[in-house]
């Protein structure tokens, strides 16, 4: 195991995350109650294969495996310009769920009593503002770190994210049968305006 130091690069990104963390949880308070919850044991698989993403990206000191190397050295140019993403993808996703509000998930895909499909504010641009917001922000990141880990945490959680997508439009298209699939016509999955 390698021990590494952290930039202030990196720190300004982390210092990014925790303040989305802190806004998480003071947003948590007060969601409205579960009305649906599908595929429980697949939501722990899910949750498991999230925290190891983030982990690669977070656990930067002590990485075994070779994880720990560099694919290159940030330079400043490069590590600011990952700043600029991290800070605009924490934001991006932080406005996301201040818009989705009380109609919030959380860890589980869920729909909520008195549901509402959420179309405004990022939700007019992306379905899915969260997820692309903590990609752009973890990708950002990772050009602070400039370790392996720091660039499969990226593609570890696209796959997880992808697959939360699928369950949660499966799930928003049999609560909203009229209204998502108009929605989805109108709208890109995780970048505006591109995909």
């Amino acid at each position: 195991m390698h021990m590494m130091a952290v930039s202030s690069y990196t720190e300004l990104a982390y210092i990014a995350w925790a303040v989305l963390i802190v806004i998480w949880i003071f947003q948590s308070f007060g969601n409205k109650k579960t009305a649906i919850v599908t595929h429980k044991g697949e939501q722990v698989v899910v949750f498991m294969l999230m925290s190891i993403g983030f982990g690669l990206m977070f656990n930067q000191r002590v990485l075994p495996w070779g994880l720990s190397t560099f694919l290159f050295h940030p330079e400043a140019q490069s590590a600011l310009l990952g700043d600029v993403f991290a800070l605009s993808g924490v934001a991006f996703a932080i406005w996301a769920r201040i818009t989705l509000g009380k109609n919030w998930s959380g860890a589980a895909v869920t729909i909520k009593k008195d549901h509402q499909l959420i179309e405004s504010g990022p939700y007019a641009y992306v379905r899915h503002p969260i997820y692309g917001g903590f990609l752009t922000a973890v990708i950002g990141t990772a050009f602070t770190i400039g370790t392996v880990a720091s660039f499969l945490s990226p593609i570890f959680l696209l796959a997880v994210f992808a697959f939360r997508i699928r369950r949660e439009e499966e799930m928003l298209t049999l609560q909203f049968p009229n209204e998502y699939p108009s929605y989805i016509t109108r709208t890109k999955a995780l970048i505006p305006y591109l995909f």
